[in-house]
């Protein structure tokens, strides 16, 4: 199940910023979303469609896109016509077309919509992906509902849940030119590849319902595993305090998530271990010893603030810095969250963790759990989101969806 993968989920993004909610009159439900925004693609081929319109002219795929010195963009076709340009706007002459792309960064890719390609600072392919909303919910859901045995109401209460966070948060990257990325900083969007018939009937079921506060879309963020008790997003990023966002105890006396692999979880840091990834990123000077190392801060959850270092200085480190920075270290999430405790064993020190993702909003183990209980969607929603109420788009705005 790669559902905990989506969120983890907004830890050291920083602050989301809040954008004004979504309307019809917009841009017909679109949104643009930077495809494989985390890599630095530098050359992209695209095998389907067979053919494409650049410049009042027809390419035949496969057709392959190259980064060039001067901030241009190499288009080449099967039949070795080019040309180059200073950005590519590539519309299927087949608006039914998906299209296939491939790079040797990322593999195969399957979307739909128009693409518009640059090259942007760094000499790589910026790929932006003009989609329709639905459509690109389903990229966003389908891959990370993992099992479709789940009860339904989880998942009709995730995919409302998403449409929600697009509509309340769409415009979040506009100083860059597009949307969203494809990445947990936004949502992951995996593409179209391989999506199960079962994904759209279930997106049918709630088409175009979201989540509303007073009228408007909210930005419904979720995560894979509370561990019992969310997050307050006014702790996590600082921002205004939301009264839908309200930390709470994720069930009683046991928590929902509590089959959750991520509910509980430890990793273990050897003293040298520890040390060699301190001074690597100057938290520890030199040949200091590490005299301590310990939260020494945590919010109202229990979720860690601040850490201290104490070598022959103190260093103080925001506890999402330390998370942020030591799995990228590892090029994995092995600290799940901010929610642990640090114990020194003799020369062993054990992060002793809860949940995984920032924990706030829907708690995705908790949703699955509560749905077997016999909660509709509804009530799962209402369960994370106190105060708020699923409403639909306007029939014209659904009359634009698929």
């Amino acid at each position: 199940m790669r559902l905990w993968f989506v969120l983890f989920l907004l830890v050291g993004q920083g602050c989301p910023a809040l954008v004004q909610a979504y309307t019809a009159e917009q841009d017909g439900y679109y949104v643009n979303i930077r495809l494989w925004a985390a890599d630095s693609i530098k050359r992209m081929e695209i095998q389907q469609p067979s053919r494409i319109r650049v410049e009042n002219k027809t390419f035949y795929a496969p057709i392959v896109l190259i980064s060039k010195p001067g901030n241009k963009v190499l288009l080449i076709d099967s039949i070795k016509q080019y040309v180059l340009l200073d950005e590519v706007f590539l519309e299927s002459q087949d608006a039914e077309a998906h299209w296939h792309l491939q790079s040797k960064e990322m593999g195969d890719f399957v979307t739909r919509g128009s693409l518009h390609i640059r090259v942007i600072e760094g000499g790589e392919l910026q790929i932006v992906n003009h989609i329709l909303l639905e459509e690109y919910l389903v990229g966003v859901v389908g891959p990370e509902l993992g099992s479709l045995n789940e009860n339904p109401e989880s998942l009709k209460a995730q995919i409302v849940a998403s449409r929600s966070y697009v509509l309340a948060m769409k415009g979040r990257h506009e100083a860059e030119g597009y949307d969203f990325c494809d990445q947990p900083h936004c949502q992951v969007y995996g593409g179209l590849k391989g999506i199960p018939s079962a994904i759209w009937k279930m997106l049918a079921t709630v088409r175009g319902e979201y989540v509303a506060y007073e009228g408007a879309p909210i930005p419904a963020f979720f995560h894979d595993t509370c561990g019992g008790v969310t997050a307050d997003p006014q702790e996590v990023w600082k921002i205004d305090p939301k009264p839908y966002l309200k930390p709470h105890k994720d069930g009683s006396p046991q928590a929902h998530c509590r089959f959750s692999p991520h509910s509980r979880w430890t990793v273990t840091l050897s003293e040298e271990d520890l040390k060699d990834f301190l001074r690597k990123q100057g938290w520890l000077k030199g040949r200091d010893a590490l005299i301590s190392f310990k939260v020494i801060r945590s919010d109202h959850s229990g979720r860690a603030q601040q850490i201290i270092v104490q070598g022959n200085q103190q260093k103080w480190i925001p506890a999402r810095v330390f998370v942020d920075t030591f799995n990228r270290s590892q090029k994995q999430y092995e600290l799940r969250s901010t929610f642990f405790q640090v114990i020194r064993l003799d020369d062993d020190y054990h992060f002793i963790g809860r949940g995984w993702g920032h924990g706030v909003g829907l708690c995705q183990w908790g949703a699955m759990q509560l749905a077997k209980e016999g909660k509709s969607y509804r009530q799962i929603l209402a369960t994370y989101f106190p105060g708020t109420e699923v409403e639909t788009l306007s029939q014209p705005a659904l009359a634009q969806l698929p």
